[in-house]
Protein backbone atom coordinates (compact mmCIF):
# COMPACT_ATOMS: atom_id res chain seq x y z
CA UNK A 1 0.00 0.00 0.00
CA UNK A 2 3.00 2.39 0.98
CA UNK A 3 3.64 1.59 -3.04
CA UNK A 4 0.84 2.95 -4.41
CA UNK A 5 1.00 6.19 -2.20
CA UNK A 6 4.70 7.01 -3.25
CA UNK A 7 3.19 6.29 -6.44
CA UNK A 8 0.63 8.55 -6.13
CA UNK A 9 2.15 11.53 -4.72
CA UNK A 10 4.63 11.62 -7.51
CA UNK A 11 1.80 11.26 -10.10
CA UNK A 12 0.30 14.58 -8.15
CA UNK A 13 3.71 16.28 -7.71
CA UNK A 14 4.02 15.38 -11.88
CA UNK A 15 0.80 16.92 -12.89
CA UNK A 16 1.37 20.28 -10.23
CA UNK A 17 5.06 20.62 -11.96
CA UNK A 18 3.71 20.37 -15.13
CA UNK A 19 0.30 23.21 -14.58
CA UNK A 20 3.71 25.24 -13.32
CA UNK A 21 5.54 24.40 -16.16
CA UNK A 22 2.73 25.73 -19.01
CA UNK A 23 1.61 28.77 -16.94
CA UNK A 24 5.72 29.75 -16.94
CA UNK A 25 6.00 28.91 -20.28
CA UNK A 26 5.27 32.38 -22.47
CA UNK A 27 2.92 32.72 -25.12
CA UNK A 28 4.11 32.61 -28.57
CA UNK A 29 4.08 36.34 -29.63
CA UNK A 30 1.90 37.39 -32.31
CA UNK A 31 3.13 38.27 -35.61
CA UNK A 32 0.35 40.16 -37.07
CA UNK A 33 1.42 43.05 -37.88
CA UNK A 34 -2.34 44.99 -38.78
CA UNK A 35 -3.16 44.12 -35.62
CA UNK A 36 -5.51 46.40 -33.72
CA UNK A 37 -6.09 45.04 -30.63
CA UNK A 38 -4.68 42.24 -28.74
CA UNK A 39 -7.37 40.54 -26.50
CA UNK A 40 -5.54 38.46 -22.97
CA UNK A 41 -7.10 37.14 -20.19
CA UNK A 42 -6.01 39.40 -17.11
CA UNK A 43 -3.52 38.27 -14.50
CA UNK A 44 -6.03 37.94 -11.59
CA UNK A 45 -7.46 35.34 -13.76
CA UNK A 46 -4.44 33.35 -14.61
CA UNK A 47 -3.11 33.44 -11.25
CA UNK A 48 -6.77 32.03 -10.17
CA UNK A 49 -6.81 29.50 -12.85
CA UNK A 50 -2.81 28.68 -11.78
CA UNK A 51 -4.27 27.70 -8.39
CA UNK A 52 -7.62 25.85 -9.31
CA UNK A 53 -4.93 23.96 -11.46
CA UNK A 54 -2.27 23.71 -8.77
CA UNK A 55 -4.54 23.05 -5.88
CA UNK A 56 -6.03 19.91 -6.33
CA UNK A 57 -2.71 17.51 -7.12
CA UNK A 58 -1.54 19.20 -3.77
CA UNK A 59 -4.39 18.01 -1.66
CA UNK A 60 -4.37 14.72 -3.44
CA UNK A 61 -0.93 14.27 -2.12
CA UNK A 62 -1.41 15.41 1.34
CA UNK A 63 -4.47 13.34 1.52
CA UNK A 64 -2.61 10.32 0.19
CA UNK A 65 0.23 10.92 2.25
CA UNK A 66 -1.76 11.73 5.88
CA UNK A 67 -4.87 9.66 5.76
CA UNK A 68 -4.68 5.75 6.87
CA UNK A 69 -6.25 3.59 4.25
CA UNK A 70 -7.71 0.56 5.27
CA UNK A 71 -7.87 -0.80 1.74
CA UNK A 72 -5.94 -0.39 -1.64
CA UNK A 73 -8.88 -0.37 -3.44
CA UNK A 74 -9.88 2.84 -1.67
CA UNK A 75 -6.74 4.46 -1.80
CA UNK A 76 -6.74 3.74 -6.01
CA UNK A 77 -10.37 4.97 -5.94
CA UNK A 78 -9.27 7.98 -4.01
CA UNK A 79 -5.75 8.28 -6.11
CA UNK A 80 -8.13 8.15 -9.64
CA UNK A 81 -10.34 10.25 -8.55
CA UNK A 82 -7.71 13.21 -7.17
CA UNK A 83 -6.34 12.08 -10.29
CA UNK A 84 -9.28 12.86 -12.48
CA UNK A 85 -9.72 16.15 -10.63
CA UNK A 86 -6.54 17.36 -11.16
CA UNK A 87 -6.47 17.30 -15.05
CA UNK A 88 -10.48 18.96 -15.23
CA UNK A 89 -8.37 21.88 -13.09
CA UNK A 90 -6.14 21.95 -15.92
CA UNK A 91 -8.39 22.92 -18.55
CA UNK A 92 -9.05 26.47 -17.41
CA UNK A 93 -5.50 26.90 -17.15
CA UNK A 94 -5.18 25.72 -20.62
CA UNK A 95 -7.60 28.79 -21.55
CA UNK A 96 -6.39 31.46 -19.32
CA UNK A 97 -2.97 30.65 -20.16
CA UNK A 98 -2.84 30.13 -24.04
CA UNK A 99 -5.65 32.05 -25.77
CA UNK A 100 -5.52 35.65 -27.71
CA UNK A 101 -7.69 36.80 -29.89
CA UNK A 102 -6.61 39.53 -32.55
CA UNK A 103 -9.02 42.17 -33.97
CA UNK A 104 -7.74 43.78 -37.32
CA UNK A 105 -9.64 45.93 -40.33
CA UNK A 106 -10.37 42.50 -41.93
CA UNK A 107 -11.07 39.86 -39.41
CA UNK A 108 -10.74 38.27 -36.22
CA UNK A 109 -8.11 35.82 -35.65
CA UNK A 110 -7.73 33.44 -32.36
CA UNK A 111 -3.97 32.04 -31.62
CA UNK A 112 -3.82 29.42 -29.20
CA UNK A 113 -1.44 27.22 -27.88
CA UNK A 114 -1.85 23.36 -29.25
CA UNK A 115 -4.34 24.31 -31.38
CA UNK A 116 -4.37 25.82 -34.85
CA UNK A 117 -5.14 29.49 -35.38
CA UNK A 118 -8.63 30.61 -36.76
CA UNK A 119 -9.11 33.28 -38.77
CA UNK A 120 -12.29 34.79 -39.44
CA UNK A 121 -13.01 38.12 -42.01
CA UNK A 122 -15.14 40.27 -40.99
CA UNK A 123 -16.68 39.95 -44.39
CA UNK A 124 -17.71 36.09 -43.52
CA UNK A 125 -19.20 36.31 -40.49
CA UNK A 126 -22.38 34.65 -40.32
CA UNK A 127 -23.81 34.85 -36.87
CA UNK A 128 -22.24 36.56 -33.37
CA UNK A 129 -23.98 34.94 -30.74
CA UNK A 130 -23.74 34.95 -27.05
CA UNK A 131 -23.35 31.95 -24.75
CA UNK A 132 -24.41 32.68 -21.00
CA UNK A 133 -23.26 29.64 -19.24
CA UNK A 134 -19.79 30.56 -19.97
CA UNK A 135 -20.05 34.19 -20.94
CA UNK A 136 -18.64 33.71 -24.69
CA UNK A 137 -19.35 35.95 -27.57
CA UNK A 138 -19.37 33.32 -30.50
CA UNK A 139 -18.45 34.98 -34.47
CA UNK A 140 -19.59 32.05 -37.03
CA UNK A 141 -18.70 31.61 -40.10
CA UNK A 142 -19.24 28.36 -42.12
CA UNK A 143 -18.29 25.77 -39.67
CA UNK A 144 -15.88 27.72 -38.01
CA UNK A 145 -16.42 29.94 -34.61
CA UNK A 146 -14.23 32.12 -32.21
CA UNK A 147 -15.20 32.17 -28.65
CA UNK A 148 -14.25 35.54 -27.13
CA UNK A 149 -14.61 36.16 -23.26
CA UNK A 150 -15.94 38.38 -21.75
CA UNK A 151 -13.27 38.17 -18.99
CA UNK A 152 -10.49 39.06 -21.47
CA UNK A 153 -9.04 42.29 -21.20
CA UNK A 154 -10.04 44.39 -23.90
CA UNK A 155 -13.61 42.71 -24.67
CA UNK A 156 -14.85 46.19 -25.40
CA UNK A 157 -12.89 47.05 -28.17
CA UNK A 158 -13.98 43.12 -29.70
CA UNK A 159 -17.95 44.63 -29.18
CA UNK A 160 -16.82 47.82 -30.68
CA UNK A 161 -15.49 46.77 -34.27
CA UNK A 162 -17.77 43.75 -34.22
CA UNK A 163 -20.70 46.38 -34.55
CA UNK A 164 -18.79 48.22 -36.46
CA UNK A 165 -17.70 45.65 -39.00
CA UNK A 166 -20.82 42.92 -39.09
CA UNK A 167 -24.28 43.84 -40.32
CA UNK A 168 -26.65 44.11 -37.29
CA UNK A 169 -29.69 41.42 -38.18
CA UNK A 170 -26.19 39.29 -37.61
CA UNK A 171 -25.36 40.65 -34.40
CA UNK A 172 -29.09 39.90 -33.01
CA UNK A 173 -28.44 37.02 -30.67
CA UNK A 174 -25.57 38.68 -28.48
CA UNK A 175 -27.18 42.62 -28.74
CA UNK A 176 -28.30 42.42 -25.29
CA UNK A 177 -24.94 41.23 -23.66
CA UNK A 178 -22.77 43.73 -26.04
CA UNK A 179 -24.69 46.51 -24.95
CA UNK A 180 -23.71 45.78 -21.14
CA UNK A 181 -20.06 45.56 -22.07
Amino acid sequence: MVALQYVLIAIAVGIALLWLFYAACESQKIDTPNALHILRYGPVLRSAALLVAVGPPMVMACVIWLSTWNSMDRLALAGVSFLATSVAGGFLLFEVEGVQIVLTEQGVIRNARWRREVSIPWTDVEKVGYSTLNRWFVVWASGRAICVSRHMIGVRAFVEMARRKVRLERCAEAAKAMERV
